[in-house]
C-alpha cells in the first residue's frame, strides 16, 4: 500500500523544480555563475540575497560565482525580503 505525503512548497522552490526536470540536471554543480543564479532564482531575488550579504559572490577571473548551497537556503527562506 502506497502512502501519500503533503510537502509545503514555495513558488520559486516550485520554479527551481521545474527547471532541473526540464534540463534534465542530475548532479548540480557547487558554484553557478550569476547569470545562471538569475535565470533559476530570479534577477532580483539574488540582487536581494547578495544585498542582505545572505548568499556571497566569489569572483574569478572573467566570472563572478556564487554558492549553490548558499541560494537554494535563501531560495527555502519565506518572505525574506521583509528583513533589512
Amino acid at each position: 500500500m502506497q502512502q501519500s505525503i503533503t510537502v509545503e512548497l514555495t513558488r520559486n522552490q516550485l520554479i527551481y523544480l521545474k527547471f532541473l526536470v526540464d534540463n534534465d540536471v542530475k548532479q548540480e554543480p557547487e558554484y553557478v555563475s550569476k547569470s545562471e543564479a538569475y535565470r533559476r532564482f530570479g534577477q532580483a531575488h539574488v540582487m536581494r540575497w547578495i544585498r542582505q550579504r545572505r548568499v556571497l559572490e566569489y569572483k574569478r577571473p572573467g566570472v563572478i560565482h556564487l554558492s549553490l548551497a548558499q541560494l537554494r537556503e535563501s531560495a527555502a527562506e519565506r518572505q525574506d525580503y521583509l528583513y533589512p
